[in-house]
C-alpha cells in the first residue's frame, strides 16, 4: 500500500531571492515512504530526529546551493558541537519533479570544494 508523501517543509521566498530560482508551485519539500523506509534502516534510532532536523535545516540555512543541470539543493547548516568546534551538515533536495528529500550527511570544507564545481553557493542570510 503506497502513502502519500510526507510533507517536510518549504523553501521560502529569501531562499528564492537568494538563488534567483522561482520554484514556483514546487515550494514544499516532502519524503517519501521509500525515503523514509531507508532512513529508519540507516538510522534505526534516531531517523525521526533526522526528518526533524530537515525542517530545522530548511528554515534556517548557512549557505544553499543549486545544481540546475542535476535539479538538486544544498542547504548547508553549521552546529556548535560540546561549545568547542562547528560542525556542517548538508540537506540534499531533489528538485526534477516534486521537492523531495534526498539525505542528510555529514558536511566538511572538502566536499564543498568538490561540490563547488558543479552547483552555485550563496550566503542564505542575506
Amino acid at each position: 500500500m503506497n502513502k502519500d508523501p510526507v510533507k517536510v517543509g518549504r523553501i521560502n521566498a529569501r531562499i528564492e531571492k537568494a538563488l534567483g530560482y522561482n520554484f514556483g508551485e514546487n515550494i514544499f519539500c516532502f519524503i517519501t515512504e521509500d525515503k523514509l523506509r531507508e532512513f529508519s534502516v540507516r538510522y534505526p534510532d534516531k531517523y525521526l530526529k533526522k526528518v526533524e532536523e530537515a525542517t530545522n535545516i530548511m528554515k534556517e540555512p548557512l549557505y544553499v546551493g543549486i545544481d540546475e543541470e542535476k535539479k538538486r539543493l544544498y542547504f548547508i547548516k553549521e552546529y556548535l558541537v560540546k561549545n568547542q568546534f562547528f560542525k556542517k551538515a548538508c540537506l540534499i533536495l531533489d528538485f526534477s519533479k516534486q521537492l523531495t528529500l534526498t539525505d542528510i550527511i555529514p558536511f566538511d570544507e572538502q566536499k564543498m570544494a568538490l561540490l563547488c564545481k558543479t552547483t552555485r553557493f550563496v550566503s542564505a542570510r542575506a
